[in-house]
């Protein structure tokens, strides 16, 4: 199971959680930017597996949910739906599909 991470913001203070349905389990750690939060991953992946029990819960409704690159903003990763990206570019002449936001323009 791949955890689902956040970024968000709770009562003034600026985390990081795994969501579980309806609510978020706070991870303990502060990590100031995207790539600090990457390097701990086997670490957050154990947690999300084996320990989420443990966190402290809050409702993901009670948050206000911020961009999760943040830092260096040179992260770059391939989406699980690279291949249906791919056949759409190929079929519509089109760089992006509509909903998703090119990152290096901000435009969708």
């Amino acid at each position: 199971m791949i955890p689902h991470i956040t970024h968000f913001e709770f009562s003034g203070e600026i985390r990081w959680g795994i969501v579980a349905g309806d609510s978020l389990g706070l991870l303990d750690e502060h990590y100031p930017g995207t790539a600090d939060l990457l390097r701990d991953r086997e670490r957050i992946f154990r947690t999300a597996q084996d320990g989420q029990e443990k966190l402290q819960k809050i409702k993901l409704s009670d948050v206000r949910l911020l961009s999760p690159v943040v830092g260096n903003k040179r992260v770059i990763c391939q989406g699980a739906n690279y291949r249906q990206q791919l056949a759409f570019t190929y079929i519509t002449g089109r760089t992006h599909a509509p909903g998703i936001c090119h990152y290096a323009t901000g435009r969708p």
